[in-house]
């Protein structure tokens, strides 16, 4: 009878114990001081694209590979958080895969990751060029982007934009015109919107509480079944 008193009291205690410790981890999950980016960058620059088609850059898909002139020049705005940007990098990507997209300069440093591809919308509809009475021929391509854009003394936070593939030529005046020798030439420019919300990860401290919970869990069930 003595026995079973103490193991009733020693399965209060660990249950106690392992709430306790579970509580604290819920309670530190989210993390501490937390500062989301929150503003708006805007910039463009040229393309490598490929020559002699009858689209330049409409016809791109899903698995397409987009060579960017990697040092961007042209800066059209940058506030809140972004204010100090004075250059950037664009690397080259393939569209539907995740990748780093965008990475700034001059300030804070500010890290672009594209994780979520949404829809694309070519100009004209379907696929190819459109051209005016002399033959100067353009096409596009809008694609939606998202992910999480991340910089020193601050969380990493969700962002979301587009990026605009443009393409003109000299047409060669035929009934579906292609673009003359090496006349094709591409564009791209870029707008992105950082909402100061950071992406919720938990600290390691919580993940050790609730590292504790669990052993006690464990330690608690098996002496259950002693």
């Amino acid at each position: 009878m003595k026995k079973k008193m103490i193991g009733s009291g020693r399965w209060k205690a660990l249950t106690f114990i392992f709430a306790f410790g579970l509580s604290l981890a819920l309670v530190a999950a989210g993390p501490a001081h937390a500062v989301g980016i929150s503003g708006t960058i805007a910039f463009s620059d040229g393309m490598t694209v490929a020559q002699g088609g009858t689209s330049i850059v409409s016809g791109y898909s899903n698995g397409s590979a987009v060579n960017l002139d990697n040092v961007v020049d042209i800066f059209t705005s940058a506030n809140g958080d972004f204010s100090g940007v004075t250059g950037a990098l664009a690397n080259d990507f393939t569209i539907g895969t995740n990748s780093t997209l965008f990475i700034t300069s001059g300030g804070t440093v500010f890290s672009f990751f594209v994780s979520s591809y949404g829809a694309l919308t070519p100009s004209p509809v379907p696929p190819g060029l459109s051209c005016d009475a002399n033959n100067n021929c353009s096409d596009s391509i809008l694609i939606t982007i998202s992910g999480a854009v991340t910089g020193a003394g601050f969380d990493s936070t969700a962002f979301s934009g587009n990026i605009t593939l443009n393409g003109a030529c000299l047409g060669d005046g035929a009934v579906i015109q292609s673009c003359t020798g090496n006349t094709a030439l591409g564009s791209w420019s870029s707008t992105l919107v950082a909402n100061a919300q950071p992406l919720e990860i938990p600290e390691p401290a919580s993940l050790l509480l609730f590292g504790f919970g669990l052993a006690g869990l464990g330690f608690w069930s098996r002496k259950r079944q002693d």
